[in-house]
């Protein structure tokens, strides 16, 4: 099993770093051995929430690099802000992962930093991807492969249709697949629509794929 506490997380040496290196990013090597509070705890043993932990670092880093003066301040602020909120979850997984949510679709909005949907993107498990190839302007194929090809789910193919959050891929026009874009990556809701994405649709080894971050690669 993949050792998710190496990570870079938005822990509490993150923080420090927000206050005492102003050249320096937000995202930090993040010793699980040094959790200093639940929450740190929880990203550390659930594979779901290192994803989103990851997924921060992106796009804090990608935020950063877009900020400048005013801005730049505002974003350090506010992310020092959304640190103490996280924290606050103490160890909640439901509520730390509303959290990343909620930030990662502000960072998104705010600084464009998403890029094209086509690409390939890692899972939350081991050698799980997610990879999109097409247009949103014309066909999208999206497919799930993971666990050494001992699983397949798609490609979903269908026509692209952007809305405020993200992407709907349709057939015959009906929804098949709902993508939001999340930081650098995307993030896969857990709906009516993507509950196709089950393990009854993609083998017995497969892992639940809705309600998951994945990250561009």
């Amino acid at each position: 099993m993949q050792d998710y506490c190496k990570w870079p997380s938005m822990s509490a040496l993150s923080l420090v770093s927000l206050f005492l290196l102003p050249v320096q990013g937000a995202a930090q090597a993040f010793d699980c051995s040094k959790a200093g509070n639940s929450t740190e705890k929880e990203i550390c043993i659930n594979a779901e929430l290192g994803a989103l932990d990851n997924g921060m670092a992106d796009a804090y880093k990608a935020a950063e690099s877009k900020a400048a003066g005013d801005q730049e301040r505002q974003l350090r602020s506010d992310q020092r802000a959304w640190l103490e909120r996280r924290n606050d979850c103490q160890g909640d997984g439901g509520c730390i992962t509303k959290t990343y949510l909620a930030r990662l679709r502000t960072l998104t909005n705010d600084y464009d930093i998403f890029g094209v949907w086509a690409g390939t993107y890692d899972g939350p498990y081991d050698e799980l991807e997610l990879d999109i190839s097409g247009s949103e302007a014309s066909t999208i194929s999206v497919t799930f492969v993971g666990g050494g090809a001992s699983y397949t789910c798609g490609p979903v193919t269908g026509a692209g249709k952007i809305d405020k959050s993200g992407l709907i891929v349709t057939d015959a026009g009906d929804e098949i697949m709902v993508l939001h874009r999340m930081g650098t990556g995307i993030y896969l809701p857990q709906n009516s629509v993507n509950t196709n994405l089950g393990r009854a649709n993609c083998g017995m080894n497969a892992p639940e794929l809705s309600g998951s971050y994945y990250r561009r690669q």
